[in-house]
Protein backbone atom coordinates (compact mmCIF):
# COMPACT_ATOMS: atom_id res chain seq x y z
CA UNK A 1 0.00 0.00 0.00
CA UNK A 2 1.63 2.78 -0.99
CA UNK A 3 -1.35 5.69 -0.45
CA UNK A 4 -4.24 5.46 1.68
CA UNK A 5 -7.32 7.53 1.37
CA UNK A 6 -9.69 7.67 4.40
CA UNK A 7 -12.94 8.08 3.90
CA UNK A 8 -14.32 8.69 7.37
CA UNK A 9 -18.04 9.88 8.67
CA UNK A 10 -20.12 10.68 11.03
CA UNK A 11 -22.69 7.46 11.23
CA UNK A 12 -25.56 9.06 8.94
CA UNK A 13 -23.83 11.79 7.25
CA UNK A 14 -23.47 10.65 4.14
CA UNK A 15 -20.27 8.82 4.46
CA UNK A 16 -20.79 6.19 2.24
CA UNK A 17 -22.09 8.66 -0.75
CA UNK A 18 -18.30 10.24 -0.21
CA UNK A 19 -16.21 6.60 -0.02
CA UNK A 20 -18.47 6.19 -3.83
CA UNK A 21 -17.17 9.80 -5.28
CA UNK A 22 -13.76 9.25 -4.12
CA UNK A 23 -13.76 5.23 -5.49
CA UNK A 24 -14.94 6.41 -8.58
CA UNK A 25 -12.87 9.33 -9.03
CA UNK A 26 -10.09 7.28 -8.54
CA UNK A 27 -11.71 4.70 -10.93
CA UNK A 28 -11.01 7.08 -13.67
CA UNK A 29 -7.30 6.95 -13.36
CA UNK A 30 -5.25 3.65 -14.10
CA UNK A 31 -3.83 2.84 -10.59
CA UNK A 32 -4.17 0.00 -8.38
CA UNK A 33 -7.01 0.44 -6.47
CA UNK A 34 -8.75 -1.75 -3.52
CA UNK A 35 -11.36 -0.56 -1.56
CA UNK A 36 -13.61 -0.94 1.22
CA UNK A 37 -14.98 -1.00 4.82
CA UNK A 38 -12.31 -1.01 7.35
CA UNK A 39 -13.53 -4.56 8.64
CA UNK A 40 -12.25 -5.91 5.43
CA UNK A 41 -8.77 -3.94 5.33
CA UNK A 42 -7.40 -7.26 4.71
CA UNK A 43 -8.63 -8.55 1.73
CA UNK A 44 -7.82 -5.23 0.07
CA UNK A 45 -4.81 -3.61 1.93
CA UNK A 46 -2.19 -4.58 -0.66
CA UNK A 47 -3.02 -2.19 -3.75
CA UNK A 48 -1.07 0.15 -4.52
CA UNK A 49 -4.08 2.92 -3.69
CA UNK A 50 -6.55 1.92 -0.68
CA UNK A 51 -10.07 3.14 -0.44
CA UNK A 52 -10.82 3.15 3.23
CA UNK A 53 -14.42 3.84 5.00
CA UNK A 54 -14.06 4.34 8.62
CA UNK A 55 -16.38 5.63 11.17
CA UNK A 56 -15.01 6.01 14.52
CA UNK A 57 -11.65 8.14 14.87
CA UNK A 58 -8.06 5.74 14.76
CA UNK A 59 -5.28 7.45 15.49
CA UNK A 60 -3.11 4.60 13.39
CA UNK A 61 -4.84 5.15 10.09
CA UNK A 62 -5.25 8.46 10.65
CA UNK A 63 -1.55 8.80 10.42
CA UNK A 64 -0.75 6.42 8.09
CA UNK A 65 -3.08 8.33 5.32
CA UNK A 66 -2.27 10.27 2.32
CA UNK A 67 -5.60 12.05 2.59
CA UNK A 68 -8.87 12.11 4.97
CA UNK A 69 -11.94 13.31 3.80
CA UNK A 70 -14.52 13.41 6.42
CA UNK A 71 -18.57 14.14 6.64
CA UNK A 72 -20.50 15.04 8.91
CA UNK A 73 -24.41 16.28 9.84
CA UNK A 74 -26.52 17.65 12.96
CA UNK A 75 -26.54 14.82 15.26
CA UNK A 76 -29.70 14.99 15.62
CA UNK A 77 -30.28 13.97 11.89
CA UNK A 78 -27.61 11.53 12.47
CA UNK A 79 -29.37 9.87 15.45
CA UNK A 80 -33.04 10.33 13.74
CA UNK A 81 -31.52 8.83 10.77
CA UNK A 82 -30.02 5.78 13.13
CA UNK A 83 -32.80 5.14 14.75
CA UNK A 84 -35.08 4.54 11.16
CA UNK A 85 -32.27 2.52 9.82
CA UNK A 86 -31.51 0.59 12.73
CA UNK A 87 -34.97 0.33 14.76
CA UNK A 88 -32.96 1.01 17.87
CA UNK A 89 -33.18 4.40 20.72
CA UNK A 90 -30.38 6.80 20.09
CA UNK A 91 -29.10 8.33 23.54
CA UNK A 92 -26.99 11.05 24.63
CA UNK A 93 -24.10 8.74 25.09
CA UNK A 94 -24.01 7.96 21.10
CA UNK A 95 -24.47 11.90 20.64
CA UNK A 96 -21.19 12.15 22.73
CA UNK A 97 -19.32 9.82 21.08
CA UNK A 98 -20.35 11.35 17.61
CA UNK A 99 -18.98 14.56 18.61
CA UNK A 100 -15.41 13.05 20.38
CA UNK A 101 -14.81 11.51 17.14
CA UNK A 102 -16.00 14.48 14.99
CA UNK A 103 -13.56 16.52 16.75
CA UNK A 104 -10.74 14.03 16.30
CA UNK A 105 -11.10 13.46 12.52
CA UNK A 106 -12.09 17.43 12.07
CA UNK A 107 -8.46 17.94 13.25
CA UNK A 108 -6.38 16.37 10.45
CA UNK A 109 -8.93 15.86 7.70
CA UNK A 110 -7.74 17.38 4.28
CA UNK A 111 -11.70 17.61 3.82
CA UNK A 112 -14.96 18.19 6.02
CA UNK A 113 -18.28 17.67 4.14
CA UNK A 114 -21.09 19.15 5.72
CA UNK A 115 -24.34 17.01 4.89
CA UNK A 116 -26.71 19.32 3.87
CA UNK A 117 -24.24 21.43 1.70
CA UNK A 118 -23.78 18.08 -0.65
CA UNK A 119 -27.35 17.84 -0.29
CA UNK A 120 -28.07 20.50 -1.53
CA UNK A 121 -24.41 21.14 -4.19
CA UNK A 122 -23.67 17.76 -5.20
CA UNK A 123 -21.74 19.04 -8.14
CA UNK A 124 -19.56 21.74 -6.15
CA UNK A 125 -18.48 18.90 -3.43
CA UNK A 126 -17.02 16.05 -6.18
CA UNK A 127 -15.34 19.31 -7.90
CA UNK A 128 -13.98 19.73 -4.69
CA UNK A 129 -12.65 16.44 -3.59
CA UNK A 130 -11.22 15.91 -7.40
CA UNK A 131 -9.54 18.97 -7.12
CA UNK A 132 -8.16 17.90 -3.86
CA UNK A 133 -7.52 14.15 -5.66
CA UNK A 134 -5.89 16.30 -8.11
CA UNK A 135 -7.69 14.11 -11.04
CA UNK A 136 -8.65 16.20 -13.62
CA UNK A 137 -11.60 17.14 -16.07
CA UNK A 138 -13.60 14.36 -13.91
CA UNK A 139 -17.07 13.11 -15.18
CA UNK A 140 -19.07 14.70 -12.35
CA UNK A 141 -22.63 14.16 -14.21
CA UNK A 142 -21.83 10.39 -14.75
CA UNK A 143 -20.41 9.91 -11.11
CA UNK A 144 -23.91 11.36 -9.65
CA UNK A 145 -25.95 9.44 -11.52
CA UNK A 146 -23.82 6.11 -10.99
CA UNK A 147 -24.56 6.95 -7.43
CA UNK A 148 -28.24 7.57 -7.29
CA UNK A 149 -28.66 4.29 -9.57
CA UNK A 150 -26.43 2.24 -6.87
CA UNK A 151 -27.98 -0.54 -4.56
CA UNK A 152 -27.28 -2.88 -2.22
CA UNK A 153 -28.10 -5.58 -4.34
CA UNK A 154 -27.19 -4.57 -7.64
CA UNK A 155 -23.93 -7.41 -7.95
CA UNK A 156 -23.71 -10.38 -6.49
CA UNK A 157 -20.64 -8.69 -4.23
CA UNK A 158 -22.54 -9.05 -0.77
CA UNK A 159 -21.94 -10.64 2.21
CA UNK A 160 -25.56 -11.01 3.24
CA UNK A 161 -25.09 -7.10 5.47
CA UNK A 162 -23.82 -4.91 2.72
CA UNK A 163 -22.92 -4.43 -0.77
CA UNK A 164 -18.86 -5.54 -0.66
CA UNK A 165 -17.92 -3.01 -3.90
CA UNK A 166 -20.83 0.03 -3.08
CA UNK A 167 -21.13 -0.69 0.88
CA UNK A 168 -24.61 -0.29 0.41
CA UNK A 169 -26.72 -1.59 3.76
CA UNK A 170 -30.42 -3.21 2.38
CA UNK A 171 -32.94 -0.20 3.23
CA UNK A 172 -29.50 1.87 3.37
CA UNK A 173 -31.37 5.49 2.65
CA UNK A 174 -34.23 6.88 4.91
CA UNK A 175 -35.74 10.22 5.31
CA UNK A 176 -32.63 12.70 4.46
CA UNK A 177 -34.11 16.04 4.74
CA UNK A 178 -32.71 18.31 7.60
CA UNK A 179 -34.89 18.54 10.37
CA UNK A 180 -36.44 15.11 9.82
CA UNK A 181 -35.53 14.99 13.80
CA UNK A 182 -37.96 16.59 14.50
CA UNK A 183 -40.23 13.67 14.58
CA UNK A 184 -38.46 10.81 14.93
CA UNK A 185 -36.43 12.00 18.15
CA UNK A 186 -38.18 11.79 21.72
CA UNK A 187 -38.81 15.47 23.12
CA UNK A 188 -36.87 14.76 26.21
CA UNK A 189 -33.31 13.63 23.99
CA UNK A 190 -33.42 16.80 22.01
CA UNK A 191 -34.07 19.01 25.27
CA UNK A 192 -31.02 17.32 26.35
CA UNK A 193 -28.67 17.38 23.22
CA UNK A 194 -29.43 21.14 22.44
CA UNK A 195 -28.20 21.84 25.65
CA UNK A 196 -25.34 19.24 26.59
CA UNK A 197 -24.27 19.50 22.77
CA UNK A 198 -25.19 23.57 22.21
CA UNK A 199 -21.65 24.76 21.14
CA UNK A 200 -20.97 22.18 18.85
CA UNK A 201 -24.46 22.81 17.24
CA UNK A 202 -23.87 26.55 17.11
CA UNK A 203 -20.55 26.12 15.94
CA UNK A 204 -21.82 24.01 13.01
CA UNK A 205 -24.56 26.32 12.44
CA UNK A 206 -27.07 24.04 13.52
CA UNK A 207 -28.22 26.12 16.37
CA UNK A 208 -28.57 29.79 16.79
CA UNK A 209 -27.09 30.89 20.36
Amino acid sequence: MKNLIVTAGMPRSGSTWLYNVIRLLMQETSLDIGAGWIGDFNTFKDHDIVILKIHNFEEVIAKKATYIFYSFRDIRDALASFKRKFNSEPSIEQARTYINHDALWKKCAHYSMRYETMIESQKSTISEIASILQIPNPNIPEIIENIRSMTYGESTKTNGTYNLENLLHKGHITNGKHGSWYNDLPKELVIQIEEECSSWLQTNNYLQP
